[in-house]
């Protein structure tokens, strides 16, 4: 009986310390497990932050197309007023199409479901960016690319200043090209270090050059101007090339289109 008692209390012993291990692993394993949900938490929270400074939209589809995670900027750029429809698992298709809806699209007008299947195919099938009329004259330059999951990624630039500076740098130029021409004069840009003079359409018509894209060279140029008068129009370029004028100016003699020399007043500034 004392023989069973004693294996009996060894055997409770053995028990006590089991349980007391397997208790110890519970715990670390607990630990580790709080612990690497913290990590991963503190990544989530880093990635958001990291995405919330990005100063354009930017957004991630998943490989269903649909909505995973997107910034405010996203929201603002692309959806004013319809933030609320850009939850995580909405389709793309679905936020355009409501997008349609409030009109904040000027691409898509009257072109209904043939917009919003290019588009789609468009987003799920991603190239070289592109740029894409909002409402309001606002124009945004959009940049997609598939991720190796099969997601889309993209970003969303503002380019409105851009566009609207363009649109009124090429008004100026048609303004000045309609003076130029009413005035029956032309326009020359000349490369020093590239040897390229760049003509306007007046003066090419006028002279009869023979361009590329209106370029031509120094020699294409003094081959329009009469043998006589080469010498004083190569004196007053150079002496105003050196600074000792502070405009260069020459009258002389340039042949023209229908092979008769014709005078011309030739002025220029050299910066």
């Amino acid at each position: 009986q004392e023989v069973d008692e004693q294996a009996l209390i060894a055997a409770r012993d053995n028990l006590e310390q089991r349980v007391e291990e397997r208790t110890r692993e519970l715990a670390a394993a607990q630990e580790k497990t709080t612990l690497s949900r913290d990590e991963a938490m503190q990544a989530q929270n880093q990635l958001t932050d990291a995405i919330e400074s990005i100063s354009e939209g930017f957004s991630l589809y998943d490989s269903n197309d649909r909505l995973v995670v997107c910034n405010s900027n996203y929201r603002n750029i692309m959806y004013p007023g319809i933030e609320s429809v850009l939850q995580p698992g909405t389709s793309f298709e679905a936020i355009i199409r409501k997008a349609i809806e409030h009109g904040l699209i000027a691409d898509a007008e009257d072109q209904g479901e043939v917009w919003v299947a290019e588009r789609v195919e468009q987003h799920r099938n991603p190239g070289a960016p592109h740029v894409q009329r909002r409402a309001g004259d606002v124009w945004i330059q959009i940049s997609e690319r598939k991720t190796e999951s099969g997601g889309i990624v993209a970003v969303y630039s503002d380019i409105t200043n851009i566009k609207r500076a363009e649109s009124a740098l090429r008004e100026s130029e048609e303004r000045y090209t309609l003076a130029m021409e009413g005035a029956n004069e032309g326009l020359w840009d000349w490369n020093l270090i590239k040897d390229e003079i760049y003509v306007s359409p007046n003066i090419e018509a006028m002279l009869g050059l023979r361009t590329e894209d209106r370029k031509t060279t120094l020699a294409g140029w003094l081959d329009r101007i009469h043998p006589d008068d080469i010498d004083q129009q190569r004196e007053a370029e150079r002496a105003h090339i050196k600074g000792d004028t502070e405009f260069y100016r020459c009258e002389y003699r340039a042949l023209g289109h229908d092979g008769k020399y014709r005078w011309v007043l030739d002025r220029g500034l050299c910066p």
